[in-house]
């Protein structure tokens, strides 16, 4: 797959998009899968409690180049303090830390991208055994292998966090992959497939504003437990002119 520059963000768009509707029709012939498994059902409630759930960033390393990530700096800068993994030994301290002095039961694992952590089998794993709940926050690439999202239901996963940029090309133009969307797609598909509940994070980018129904859609006819719409958070670089601002990303103050 070849990369895409995302540094003009989302004027990179191509004007000739297709209309939502049929970039749906399309992910869905990719997504949809006639063979689903049956998946862990959790209890449904409004009543509003404390979330006991904990989140680790692993370190900001990635396969993706999203314009609007709040870390594309140290993605970017491998110099960066906060660019390397950290290791394994670490990264389970953390979690025991969280379950056993702050009483965490569920974790969000984040990275940069976690599946391409070393030994994320083994944290998944780890987490589990001390019933600390694993949900990884995650592009997808890396389940368009279904022996890959096999590997994870074996080593405990809870759920997965997946993040939809938006449908076709606008999603690989946002995270600067071209056919990320199509591998995205087949992840959906494995883990239907596999039985492995999964979410969607969705950015509301300008591009992805007219492809918000759709998406809805989308995570709607898969089986997604749950979907979250982002609006933009200026969060430190993105506080810089002419990075990431009302241009690609809308705020509050934009038309």
């Amino acid at each position: 797959m070849a990369r895409i520059d995302v540094t003009r963000g989302d004027s990179h768009v191509p004007a000739n998009l297709a209309p939502p509707e049929q970039l749906l029709e399309a992910a869905l012939r990719i997504a949809r899968t006639a063979t689903p498994a049956p998946r862990r059902a959790y209890a449904e409630t409004r009543r509003r409690t404390l979330s006991r759930r904990g989140v680790m960033w692993l370190g900001q390393t990635c396969n993706l180049r999203c314009h609007f990530c709040y870390f594309l700096d140290r993605i970017e800068n491998a110099t960066h303090i906060e660019h390397p993994f950290m290791s394994l030994d670490k990264a389970k301290q953390i979690c025991r830390t969280l379950r056993e002095e702050y009483g965490n039961s569920a974790i969000d694992i984040q990275g940069g991208e976690p599946t391409i952590f070393p030994g994320i089998y083994e944290l998944v794993a780890y987490c589990r055994e001390i019933a600390l709940y694993p949900t990884l926050i995650t592009n997808a690439l890396a389940l368009a292998k279904k022996e890959n999202c096999v590997r994870y239901q074996q080593a405990g996963i809870r759920d997965f966090l997946i993040s939809v940029q938006g449908l076709g090309p606008q999603h690989d133009m946002a995270v600067g992959l071209e056919g990320a969307h199509d591998k995205q797609m087949m992840a959906l598909r494995n883990l239907q497939e596999v039985g492995i509940p999964f979410r969607f994070n969705c950015v509301m980018s300008k591009s992805a504003v007219p492809q918000l129904p759709a998406i809805a859609t989308l995570a709607i006819e898969v089986g997604a437990s749950a979907i979250n719409f982002l609006t933009f958070n200026p969060f430190e670089d993105q506080l810089a002119a002419g990075v990431r601002t009302d241009r690609n990303v809308r705020t509050p103050a934009a038309s």
